[in-house]
Parts: C-alpha cells; structure tokens; sequence
C-alpha cells in the first residue's frame, strides 16, 4: 500500500515518521545533545554541538529538507566548514557540490562576501575540471574562516527561537 501512496506524502512525513531514508532523521528529543542546552554554550562548544544535532536531525544531511530554514542555513554552512577542516575543499566538491547554490546563497545571507568569493572560486576550477585547491584552502583560512564562524555564531544567537 505505501509504494502506491507514498507520492502523495513524499516530502511530508514527519521526520519522525521517515523510515524510507537511509540514515534515518532524529527527532530533537533523540539527539545527542538538546538545543535548550547548546544554545546557552560558548561560541566554540554552541557551534560544534548544533553541528551535531543538525547533522542527527537531518539523517547525516540525507533528510536536510526536513529542517527550518533557519537551521538550513547553518547546516549548510557547517557541512562546507566540516569538510574543508577535515578533508579539504575537494571533499566538498566530490560529496556536496550539489549543495553549491544552497551555501552560496547561505553565505551571501550572512553578509560573508569573502566566502561567496571563494566559492566563486571553487566553481571556476570545478568548471575546468582543475582539483588544486590549495590556493582556495589558504583563502578559507586566511580571509572566511573567522568572519564564516563568528556570522554562524551570531545567527543563531539573533534567531535562538527558530532552533527550539
């Protein structure tokens, strides 16, 4: 019956009740850690605990549709920073490169010019089929690394009441 129906639902369903995705999505109450108690944390700890829970809450990223846009946008953000600190650039690329557009446009929302610039950047190399990123990688940490987590920091702590 689900197979002749699900279309009508697909996109609907509660996270809770999304048990088609490969890693299944979390509940808030499920996760690790609750959002009341990371967002009274530090910078770094808030920062890293939210990673976390979005990453929980969207089923390791496979069920982001199912977050606000609040939390999108962070999550976004997060996934291209978690990426280049621990596998560069090219890992982005090769795994999230279809998100470009998303984080593109989360960056510019945050007011990050330097971090729309390097992925203006990215995309030119990705467009000529280069994979260096070396250049782009000391870019990151040299001019968007700070600016990019200090804006996530102030924008969840400007909207805290769309991460209840």
């Amino acid at each position: 019956v689900w197979e002749r129906y699900k279309h009508l639902v697909e996109g609907k369903v509660p996270v809770s009740l999304d048990t088609t995705a490969p890693n299944k999505p979390l509940l808030p109450e499920e996760c690790t850690m609750q959002i009341a108690d990371i967002l009274v944390l530090p910078e770094d700890s808030l920062l890293l605990e939210l990673s976390t829970h979005l990453y929980e809450m969207s089923g390791c990223g496979e069920c982001a549709n199912y977050l606000n846009k609040w939390k999108r946008l962070v999550f976004y953000l997060d996934t291209l920073c978690v990426d280049i600190n621990s596998d560069g650039i090219e890992h982005f690329v090769e795994y999230h490169w279809h998100r470009l557009k998303q984080t593109k446009k989360a960056m510019e929302d945050l007011g990050i010019e330097k971090g729309v610039q390097l992925l203006d950047m990215v995309h030119k190399k990705v467009k000529k089929h280069i994979e260096d990123f070396e250049d782009e990688e000391t870019f990151y940490y040299e001019q968007v690394e700070k600016d990019l987590l200090s804006g996530l920091y102030q924008y969840v702590l400007q909207n805290k009441e769309h991460f209840r």
